[in-house]
């Protein structure tokens, strides 16, 4: 059964009614500016350095949604990334703070049709963007708590 989830204005939408709203939505900052980052499907991945970011949800360490993996000399920036989402889909199953903060960032998501995630990597690959899938996917299949 999928979850209803209420928007600003009292509008309950399953996940699957938000695509049309992605469709029609334009992407800027509260500012009016385009993002400096990477953005898909309305869900912006900034980087903390360039000061257009002071409005995102900072997923870097030390956030409930920080990757605990550093990078290494030994390990690439893909393998990191990789074990982070492991780690994610580990922490997803425990019904913890991991989970209940990525449900957050979905409700959030539906109700304004747009996302900014803030670390230190962007515009390089980063565990943000296992982030925004695992939104995505929260979003698609009405997943709740």
């Amino acid at each position: 059964m999928s979850q209803l989830i209420e928007t600003r204005d009292g509008k309950h939408l399953r996940p699957y009614t938000l695509q049309k709203a992605i469709e029609l939505h334009v992407y800027t900052t509260p500012s009016g500016k385009k993002p400096l980052g990477q953005g898909q499907a309305g869900i912006w991945i900034m980087n903390k350095h360039n000061g257009r970011c002071a409005h995102g949800h900072f997923v870097a360490r030390p956030s409930t949604l920080g990757n605990p993996y550093a990078l290494t000399a030994r390990e690439t920036r893909g393998a990191t990334i990789a074990r982070y989402r492991h780690w994610l889909r580990r922490e997803w199953v425990k019904h913890g703070a991991v989970r209940a903060a990525l449900y957050r960032l979905a409700q959030e998501y539906v109700q304004t049709g747009s996302l900014y995630l803030v670390c230190w990597c962007a515009p390089k690959p980063c565990h943000a963007e296992v982030i925004r899938d695992a939104v995505l996917g929260i979003v698609r299949r009405g997943s709740g708590q």
